[in-house]
């Protein structure tokens, strides 16, 4: 990978050039209505950045295991009858049809495509999984419909989930089945989420051990992934460079798309105080998760960040925060690519800094502490800076 500068006038421009890799819900919450939210990456200053571990969802209580109507079909499949957790009509074969569900809800997704990789490591622990001779690997990435770009969502593989082996891959195509619903309001980042993945957080009471399949005490709907092919990467769905206008928790319908914002753009801040970590440092706390747009986008910078480890085994070196704290001016002038989803800074109850290390508090989005999220662009190669 390589970053390259070249000076034009008195501003600083920024042509990134990189090799792309392949590359709680609340009690009582139901449907697309309820709160939802993001990591951390790193922002300028030394350290920093989340690159491990992926952001695995932690317990949760509330919710049950629900169901209700769903609205089959759309496009890119039709419904199928069958059991929803807990009992509903029809289980959604389409992320369109997911969405519109009564969360938590059982889905069997049909024929989606990987369009972007958020975590992605090969388990090193000495449990192997179940019947099988692997530890297995964690995995956190989007898929969207292949007739819909626009409809996409975020997906969560537990090591141990099957395939157990699985390693995401952008333009594998899957068959998925498990549950969405909301991750935890308490993880970084991603609090309050819509994702997909097995329904071991949605079980409100749980015995030592439990493990989830459909034969344990409580049954437990598993997440199973199946690659039945690859193709081309699926478009990115264009969007004006108005995009967001209306600001805090814009363009919903987007969330876990791939999305690509006309340029040009600016970065007009590197210190946007939705993006600031919150921690016993107070005002005087120098980390920031990202950065924002001149059009007033918030982009998260957790795989774009100077020294992020990627699934390729390479580092990114494109981050643009550090350009702009040296007195740079960094544009893009062909805009800018990235998945469009929620945003959540959860902070320690001790004031402390090791934020995914902490007894967290509810997910929110700086200053506001009831905020909950908000929408952000999650830029997941130096490539999408660069398009």
């Amino acid at each position: 990978m390589m970053f390259r500068s070249m000076m034009m006038g008195a501003a600083l421009i920024f042509a990134v050039g990189c090799r792309p890799t392949t590359a709680k819900p609340d009690a009582g919450c139901v449907g697309i209505g309820c709160p939802m939210g993001g990591g951390i990456g790193a922002g300028g200053g030394s350290g920093g950045g989340s690159t491990g571990g992926g952001m695995g969802g932690g317990t949760t209580t509330g919710g049950g295991t629900g169901g209700g109507t769903t609205t089959g079909g759309g496009t890119g499949g039709g419904s199928v009858t069958g059991g929803g957790t807990g009992g509903g009509n029809v289980t959604p074969t389409t992320i369109q049809a997911a969405k519109a569900s009564t969360y938590p809800a059982k889905v069997a997704l049909q024929g989606v495509v990987v369009t972007a990789v958020s975590f992605a490591r090969r388990s090193s622990s000495a449990n192997l999984c179940a019947g099988t001779s692997s530890a297995g690997v964690t995995a956190d990435f989007w898929v969207a419909d292949p007739a819909s770009p626009e409809n996409g969502v975020w997906v969560q593989k537990f090591r141990c989930d099957g395939d157990v082996d699985y390693f995401p891959v952008v333009g594998d195509v899957l068959n998925v089945s498990g549950v969405i619903g909301f991750e935890s309001p308490f993880e970084q980042r991603v609090a309050s989420r819509i994702m997909v993945k097995s329904e071991f957080d949605f079980i409100p009471s749980k015995p030592q051990g439990y493990v989830c399949a459909l034969s344990s005490t409580p049954p437990c709907e598993p997440f199973v992934v199946t690659r039945t092919g690859t193709m081309s990467p699926l478009p990115v769905v264009d969007q004006p460079n108005t995009f967001a206008a209306a600001g805090f928790r814009a363009e919903q319908a987007l969330k876990g798309a791939r999305i690509k914002i006309a340029g040009p753009l600016t970065v007009a801040s590197i210190t946007p105080e939705a993006l600031h970590r919150v921690s016993a440092l107070g005002a005087a706390d120098t980390r920031y998760y990202g950065f924002e747009l001149s059009n007033g986008v918030l982009v998260n910078d957790f795989r774009i960040f100077d020294g992020a480890q990627l699934e390729d085994g390479g580092v990114s070196r494109c981050d643009v925060r550090f350009a702009v704290a040296d007195g740079g001016t960094v544009t893009f002038p062909n805009g800018i690519t990235g998945i469009w989803d929620t945003y959540a800074f959860a902070p320690c109850l001790d004031g402390g800094t090791d934020i995914f290390n902490c007894f967290a508090g509810r997910g929110t989005v700086p200053p506001s502490p009831d905020s909950g999220y908000t929408n952000i662009l999650y830029p997941t190669d130096c490539a999408d800076l660069n398009q």
